[in-house]
């Protein structure tokens, strides 16, 4: 693949909706919010373990459906 130069321009346009869209800390959140949600749900379903973070250890669960809502 071929990269066209940029003009410095271009490029400090790129990176300041870059840092626009990574500066929506509530935006971001929700979004691993609900990647997680959807990850333990699958999970769930297909009975499977997964790790997670207690008590300053990793501890393997399967999740449970009527955990998740």
């Amino acid at each position: 693949m071929i990269h066209e130069k940029k003009s410095e321009e271009e490029i400090a346009a790129e990176n300041a909706a870059i840092t626009a869209r990574l500066q929506d800390y509530e935006k971001i959140e929700q979004i691993f919010v609900n990647i997680t949600r959807r990850i333990m749900r699958e999970n769930a379903l297909l009975g499977r373990r997964m790790p997670i973070w207690k008590d300053g250890q990793v501890v393997w669960i399967v999740p449970k459906l009527e955990d998740l809502d």
